[in-house]
This record gives C-alpha cells, structure tokens and sequence, in this order.
C-alpha cells in the first residue's frame, strides 16, 4: 500500500499531518471513535478463499483510499469488526471510486439485514425481497448524510401527535445510518413515545438491563415511521431490545424464565433523529 503524503490527502478537508502522514478522525453518535493516517491500495471485493477471490475478482480492484487506525474508542474496541466503510454521499466513498473506474454501472448501493447477515450490494439492488421495494426521496440535498422526511410516528398503533414530528426533521432531520449501532429519537418526543410504549406494554421505559417472560416480550410494540410518499418502516421488539442473556440466539423462540433486554431505542437525542442498524 501507499501512505498518503500531507500534499495529496483525499480523505478530509480538516485533516492534520503528523510525521508527513495525513491524519484523519471520525466520532459517532453513540460515543464511538477512530484515528487514523491514510493510505491508498488495491481494494475489490472477494470471498473468503483468497485464490478464487483473486481469480474470480481482481478484475474488479480499484486504487482505494482508506484510514489505518492508530487508535479506537467505544464500540470499536469491542465488536467483531476491526473497521468500518463509509458509505456516505461522498466522492472518496467504495461506490463513489468503484463507480468512477467502471468496475459497476451506477453510484449506489443496497444493504438487506437479517439475523445471521446479510447483503451488501455495489450498484444495485440485490433482488430476492420478499416484498415490494417502496421509496422515500432524500430530505436534504447536498449533504454527506441519508436524511429522509418523517410524517408519522406510531407506538404500536397509537399515532404521535403530529406537532412533535417538527423534531423529527428539524436540525439534519432524521438520518439513516447503518453505521450507528442504535436507533435515537429526539428528546422532545421522549413524554408522548414513553407514555404510549408504558401504556401497551405494561412496564416502565428504561434503557437500563430489564428482565422480561416471553409474554411480557410478546406484549411490546412495533415502532413504525411513517415517510413521505407513505413508505412504513416498522422496527419490530426483537431489532430494538437487545438480548443480553444469549446473544446467540438468532430467532425470538418460546423461552421459560426470564431473560435479560435492553431497549437500544434512545428517545434522547438533541435535534433531529438517527434510524441506526437495529432499524434495518
């Protein structure tokens, strides 16, 4: 690989250079963070046989910039990834330069989640859904960040009253990102969210470890975003309560006992919204 040189940094206008590298950082909204010093290779994507992957995709390489991280914060030190790619409205971004050198026809991509995966596709669409792709167009343009327009909010079927929706898109709006882990709310949405989520389910709103039976589990309800041009985006219990008794288990199944949940949906954010990962 390349090291980048301080008079040929792509990667961030508020870069700084230390020993003739070009540093760069990036925090999060859960509290994670990186630093790095950025350097430049052949990147394409493969399989886990390196042989095939280079005789199958190596035709595909582009010349990539990208970070290696000198020091992490939060969640980095602690998940199973030792990284992150950014998929941003960016030039410098894996679809924006696979797209620039031909390696795929369009500049975009999709992701499909699933408990044991997934997809991520460069140029497309991946295309065994099991229903229909709906559509919501960007709220903001010229922007780095997936910010999308939010009408309606619903705990389970109660509707929020629709003058709290302003702070659903005020600030950057509500984003999508699937690099934040969680899923935060705006905290002046926190009384009309919690007293509609206590009054279905019984229990008291709390982001701390909560012991739960399968029925009192079954009793939660489904938080659902309404988007224009009436797009539902239901984010189901199982994706929002975290199960930190087994964190293998790949399907809500019958238990006995209790188990242990957190709620990672944060009705505590200062403006605007982030539907993070566990909405996907």
């Amino acid at each position: 690989y390349e090291v980048m040189s301080c008079s040929s940094c792509l990667l961030s206008k508020t870069n700084s250079c230390y020993n003739e590298k070009c540093e760069i950082e990036q925090s999060y909204t859960e509290g994670s963070s990186w630093k790095a010093f950025e350097v430049k290779d052949k990147v394409w994507l493969g399989n886990e046989d390196e042989n095939t992957s280079v005789q199958e995709h190596h035709s595909h390489a582009v010349p990539f910039a990208f970070g290696c991280q000198v020091a992490e914060e939060g969640l980095f030190k602690e998940q199973y990834a030792d990284g992150i790619i950014g998929l941003s409205m960016y030039t410098q971004t894996l679809a924006g330069t696979f797209h620039q050198y031909n390696s795929i026809p369009h500049e975009s991509f999709s992701l499909c989640f699933n408990k044991v995966g997934g997809y991520l596709a460069l140029g497309g669409a991946v295309q065994n859904h099991m229903a229909p792709m709906q559509f919501t167009p960007f709220a903001k343009k010229n922007t780095w960040y997936y910010s999308v327009t939010v009408n309606s909010v619903y705990v389970g079927s109660h509707k929020l009253p629709g003058v709290f929706m302003q702070y659903m898109n005020d600030f950057k709006g509500t984003i999508v990102d699937s690099g934040t882990t969680d899923t935060f709310l705006p905290v002046k949405i926190a009384k009309p969210f919690v007293k509609a989520w206590e009054g279905i389910s019984g229990r008291t709103y709390s982001n701390n470890l909560q012991l739960y039976t399968y029925e009192e589990l079954r009793k939660l309800p489904t938080i659902t975003f309404e988007l224009v041009g009436g797009l539902r985006w239901e984010v189901e219990p199982l994706n929002y309560m975290e199960d930190v008794s087994d964190n293998t288990r790949l399907s809500l199944a019958p238990f006995h006992g209790k188990r242990g949940f957190i709620s990672r949906m944060y009705v505590n954010e200062p403006k605007g919204a982030v539907l993070g990962s566990n909405a996907m």
